[in-house]
């Protein structure tokens, strides 16, 4: 049962690499010459098309995780597939913004949120989903 789960996490971790897109590359270049311009517009803009690039590439490799982990893990529990298919996807998402912020030299920013009530019910909630089982179906 922790082969499997070892299994399923590994292949969630690489699709989620898959879906990265060079997004930390661009707004490391990109984001840091608007911000020293100071051009909100076209810091939202960036931020607008970053995220709707890796929405994208977030469904298309969660489409692609499920579809694979579904043919090729059978035994497994499809909700608990679809849920890591999910965690694909938003993982893809949370990670473009981490980006933004990092690319604007703001990655303090992104921890003190992590310090504060919300940000620690956050934490846990993750520590939590990540510790779920993986279960068989019988």
């Amino acid at each position: 049962m922790y082969g499997r789960y070892a299994l399923v996490a590994a292949l969630a971790v690489v699709f989620s690499a898959c879906s990265t897109l060079g997004v930390n590359e661009t707004v490391g270049r990109h984001g840091a010459i608007l911000a020293a311009e100071r051009d909100r517009t076209g810091l939202r803009r960036l931020l607008g098309s970053l995220l709707a690039l890796r929405l994208g590439s977030g469904l298309a490799t969660a489409v692609a995780f499920g579809i694979l982990t579904t043919l090729w893990l059978r035994d497994l529990d499809r909700v608990a597939l679809a849920a890591a298919a999910l965690a694909v996807m938003v993982r893809g998402i949370w990670l473009a913004l981490f980006a933004f912020f990092l690319g604007l030299n703001q990655a303090a920013r992104w921890e003190r949120a992590s310090r504060s009530i919300a940000g620690r019910c956050r934490v846990a909630a993750r520590r939590w989903c990540a510790a779920s089982p993986v279960t068989t179906r019988r």
